[in-house]
C-alpha cells in the first residue's frame, strides 16, 4: 500500500496548524535553520518531496534552484500552486518510496513534515539519497528531547491542536547509519526548539515563551535538546 501522509500536511486544515502568532514564530524559526544548513551553495535541481504545504518555496527560489514538486496525489500541487502562483514549478506525482527520478539527477533533496509519518522511512532515505547528487535535507523529531515523553502527554497535545497525528522520532546516531549505508555523511543539523510545539499553539505564540527558547538556544540547551531537527546529509564525496 502506497503511503500518502503528503496529503494531510497540504491540506488546509494542517496549514492552521502554522496560523498566529506561533506559526509566525514556527515557520521564523524553521526557515532560518534551512538557510543555515543549506549555506551558500543550494544551486541547480532541488527536488521537494511532499511539499504541498508550501513551507520551503520561498527558500528555495531564493536560493535560486529549480524547483521539482513531488507529491503522491494531484491535489497536493493545487494546494500548493494556491499557496504560491507567483513560483514557477515543474510538479510531478507518483509513488514516495519509487521515485521516478533517475541516479544523481537532483543536486538537493529536501522535505518537511514527511519522514515522521512515513513508516518505511529507510526506504524514504534510499531513494532520496539515490536521486541526489550532492545533499539531502530533511527534518526529524528528535528522541533526545521532550518528545520522549509524548506517548504520556499525547491525548493532551491531541485536545488542545485537535488535528495532530502520531508520529516517528529518530535519534541522530540512527539516521547516520541509515544514510552512511547510501554513501551520505551528516553534515549539519540544526535542532529548532526545547517545548514542545503544542505549548506555543495552546498560548499562541507568547512572547515569554519565544525569549524562552532563545534563551535554551543561548545557551546552547537547545543544541543538545532541540527538536525537531533540520538534517543536512552530503555524498561523502562531495563532503570530503
Amino acid at each position: 500500500m502506497r503511503e500518502i501522509p503528503d496529503i494531510e500536511t497540504a491540506s488546509d486544515d494542517y496549514a492552521s496548524r502554522f496560523a498566529g502568532a506561533a506559526g509566525v514564530f514556527f515557520m521564523d524559526t524553521q526557515n532560518s535553520a534551512v538557510e543555515r544548513v543549506l549555506g551558500s551553495d543550494c544551486k541547480g535541481i532541488a527536488i521537494e518531496l511532499g511539499g504541498g504545504h508550501g513551507q520551503l518555496v520561498s527558500i528555495l527560489e531564493k536560493a535560486g534552484c529549480d524547483i521539482i514538486e513531488y507529491s503522491s496525489n494531484a491535489n497536493c500541487h493545487i494546494m500548493l500552486t494556491q499557496r504560491h502562483p507567483e513560483v514557477e514549478l515543474q510538479n510531478v506525482t507518483g509513488d514516495m518510496l519509487a521515485l521516478p527520478f533517475a541516479d544523481q539527477s537532483a543536486d538537493l533533496v529536501i522535505f518537511v513534515r514527511l519522514i515522521s509519518h512515513i513508516e518505511n522511512w529507510p526506504e524514504l532515505i534510499a531513494e532520496s539519497c539515490r536521486i541526489s547528487r550532492k545533499t539531502v535535507v530533511f527534518d526529524y523529531p528528535s528522541l533526545f528531547s521532550m518528545n520522549v515523553f509524548t506517548p504520556l502527554i499525547f491525548n493532551l497535545k491531541k485536545g488542545i491542536e485537535k488535528n495532530t497525528r502520531t508520529y516517528l522520532s529518530f535519534s541522530k546516531r540512527q539516521l547516520k547509519t541509515e544514510l552512511a549505508k547510501h554513501g551520505f555523511k551528516i553534515t549539519a543539523h540544526a535542532p529548532q526548539f526545547i517545548l514542545p510545539m503544542f505549548i506555543h499553539r495552546a498560548l499562541n505564540g507568547a512572547g515569554f515563551l519565544q525569549v524562552t527558547e532563545k534563551l535554551f538556544r543561548v545557551t546552547r540547551i537547545t543544541s543538545l535538546f532541540g527538536s525537531p531537527v533540520i538534517l543536512r546529509a552530503d555524498r561523502v564525496s562531495q563532503a570530503q
